[in-house]
């Protein structure tokens, strides 16, 4: 009886296994967004071989979701992927996770100031961003969000922005983009208030009270009685 319960619970543990390493595998599914991307032989744009080109809309498999970044310094990042009989590297930026209900929180910290054309980078060249046969170009205050540190010397910013219920990513001129939804005059006017209240605020109160603790002596001796000389 004892070696039939301890086989079920074998049976069990394996059956658990199993399913948890389906889940895994389904999670490290990746589709295609942009219309095409290279899977290249290292995370290397300057240094690599093109391996395969895959198509819009095509699944691949993400081995590690380790994100390795460009050997040459730039910042580019890639997935390491295997598709159909091919192993190599991908652009992060060129898919996303395969899940019918994935959804990603959009929290946007920038915006357009002005019309913009979207790019991809491939082979070290910025070329515009083709989605559904047509070049992205998205309109001003378009609400983007950088996805590294804003640096107004670049030429060009990576950004991540909605298009048809989707999240896509690309490359805009730095020189379009308004840093941060909120505008300074605003961060200023915050900044402001909480000095006042913090530092000025009290130091008016503790004045005000001493002045009134003063006040309050004053009177106090004044109307007190005072002894006359006979």
């Amino acid at each position: 009886m004892k070696k039939f319960f301890v086989f079920i619970i074998l049976m069990l543990c394996l059956f658990t296994t199993t399913n948890l390493n389906f889940v895994y595998a389904d999670n490290l599914e990746y589709k295609v967004i942009t219309d095409f991307a290279y899977i290249v032989s290292k995370p290397n744009s300057s240094n690599y071989e093109k391996i395969t080109e895959v198509s819009k809309g095509e699944i691949i498999i993400v081995s590690d979701e380790t994100i390795y970044n460009d050997e040459s310094e730039t910042n580019l990042k890639y997935f390491k992927v295997s598709y159909k009989e091919y192993e190599g590297y991908i652009l992060t930026s060129t898919i996303r996770k395969n899940e019918e209900n994935f959804k990603i929180q959009f929290k946007p910290n920038a915006i357009l100031s002005k019309e913009s054309e979207v790019y991809i980078l491939n082979e070290n060249n910025y070329q515009n961003f083709v989605y559904n046969g047509e070049n992205i170009i998205l309109n001003t205050n378009t609400e983007i969000k950088l996805l590294s540190a804003y640096d107004k010397n670049k030429t060009y910013q990576e950004i991540s922005f909605l298009k048809d219920n989707e999240i896509l990513t690309g490359y805009v001129l730095t020189e379009n983009i308004s840093v941060s939804g909120f505008r300074y005059y605003v961060l200023i006017i915050i900044f402001v208030l909480i000095v006042v209240f913090s530092t000025v605020i009290p130091i008016v109160v503790k004045n005000w009270k001493k002045k009134r603790k003063s006040g309050q002596t004053i009177d106090k001796i004044s109307t007190s009685p005072h002894k006359t000389s006979k």
